[in-house]
């Protein structure tokens, strides 16, 4: 029935119906007339405000603090750096990450990369922060009660897990969080989510691979500066409380054993390996002829690059021989 299919639009405002003659219904006119409205009282509506409340709080925690928690520091003396060394690097490392993870990415290393190799681990680093956080709050949704509504994600136990809350994030944002932003910049207040904050600690992006926020460099440049490319069943037993995951989920696509990391990473690993020789050729051709746009913007390096050629072309590079 049409009122059954209205009763589930997210915004309680786009119930606002015509029945015929003069037959009108507004909810909560007060508020509607006003350009207000209340979310309506629907699952998708709860589990998306109970997770950007989760992964809000998650983006505000002390990043030494979560660093410490994914045990970087270990990973990074079984990668062959010094106790001494291995702090000093990560506390350099967090102070670029600084204030939020989620809001530094003006602070991280851009295209052209200087130092490919700790430029792009740098950014490695900062994407796997980014996971584990999101990660931790998908599991405080399963310890607030919301498994049960989960289940149409595969969640499996080890890495794979953390890419699933990934995928989990990505699609609030996109599908849900967006439609409340959407409506936010048409002049509709929205009672119930704090956009402004979501927004302040940097949350309201969709997190990407490597591959994207390095410009494809991933390819050619092992990010393995502060530790290696290698996640372990080890690792995964430790990092993650296995019996915490079942306490709060009797899904039955729950799997039990430890899955490797993805087939992606996995494929990106060879080709670095085989790719060694181009990594050089690559950071050395940066360096020849790219050191003096470092830190420019596309549209300043296109305008940088119309001046300095001689006659015609759209002054992009690559035109010339």
């Amino acid at each position: 029935m049409p009122q059954e299919a209205i009763e589930q639009f997210d915004l309680a405002i786009c119930g606002a119906s015509y029945y015929g003659d003069n037959n009108w219904f507004v909810p909560s006119p007060r508020l509607s007339f006003n350009c207000q409205t209340e979310l309506q009282s629907i699952i998708a509506n709860k589990i998306t405000l109970q997770y950007m409340a989760n992964i809000h709080k998650q983006a505000s925690r002390c990043l030494h603090e979560v660093t410490n928690e994914m045990r970087i520091h270990q990973l990074m003396l079984d990668n062959g750096h010094s106790s001494s060394g291995a702090t000093k690097l990560l506390r350099r490392a967090v102070d670029r990450l600084k204030p939020g993870v989620f809001s530094s990415s003006h602070k991280c290393p851009i295209f052209p990369f200087t130092y490919p190799t700790p430029d792009v681990s740098l950014l490695r680093l900062q994407r796997d922060v980014k996971r584990h956080l999101i990660f931790m709050a998908v599991m405080d949704l399963f310890r607030q009660g919301y498994g049960g509504y989960l289940g149409k994600f595969n969640w499996t136990l080890g890495r794979l897990m953390e890419e699933t809350a990934v995928k989990f994030h990505n699609m609030l944002i996109k599908h849900t969080v967006s439609r409340y932003e959407k409506y936010t910049k048409r002049g509709i207040t929205i009672i119930g989510p704090d956009l402004v904050s979501w927004r302040q600690s940097g949350v309201l992006q969709e997190v990407g691979e490597l591959r994207d926020a390095s410009c494809g460099i991933s390819i050619f440049v092992k990010p393995d500066y502060y530790y290696k490319m290698e996640y372990s069943k080890d690792d995964a037993d430790e990092t993650y409380d296995c019996e915490m995951f079942h306490a709060y989920d009797s899904d039955e696509n729950v799997v039990s054993e430890w899955m490797p990391y993805s087939k992606l990473e996995e494929a990106e690993e060879v080709r670095c390996d085989l790719c060694f020789e181009a990594q050089v050729n690559v950071a050395r051709w940066l360096d020849d002829n790219l050191s003096d746009s470092i830190g420019l913007t596309d549209a300043e390096i296109r305008d940088k690059y119309e001046m300095d050629r001689p006659g015609g072309g759209n002054g992009m590079i690559g035109d010339s021989e």
